[in-house]
C-alpha cells in the first residue's frame, strides 16, 4: 500500500539489526517508524491508521521479548553458533 515507506522501514530494520544484533529490537523500531514513514511519504489516513494499528499489534505480540530486553536476557543473533 505504501512501498516507499515499507522500503524505508526495511532500511531501519537492517541498520538496527546490524548495530544491535537483536531481531526483536529491529522489529519493534521498524514497526514504530512505519506509520511515520507513511505520513512522510503522503499515504492516505487509512493507510497511516492501518500501519499504526499494525505497529501496536507488533508491540503487543513482542511483550515477552520486551521483558527479556529489559531484563537483559534476550539472545543476540550470532551467525554460525548459538547466541548467549
Amino acid at each position: 500500500l505504501t512501498p516507499l515507506a515499507t522500503l524505508a522501514m526495511a532500511g531501519v530494520w537492517i541498520v538496527t539489526f546490524l548495530v544491535t544484533r537483536y531481531t526483536s529490537v529491529a522489529s519493534l523500531l521498524s514497526a514504530a517508524t512505519l506509520p511515520l514513514f507513511a505520513v512522510l511519504f503522503g499515504a492516505s489516513w487509512l493507510v497511516v491508521a492501518f500501519t499504526a494499528g499494525a505497529a501496536v499489534a507488533i508491540f503487543v505480540l513482542h511483550r515477552a521479548n520486551i521483558g527479556r530486553l529489559l531484563n537483559r536476557t534476550e539472545n543476540r543473533f550470532v551467525l554460525g553458533r548459538r547466541a548467549t
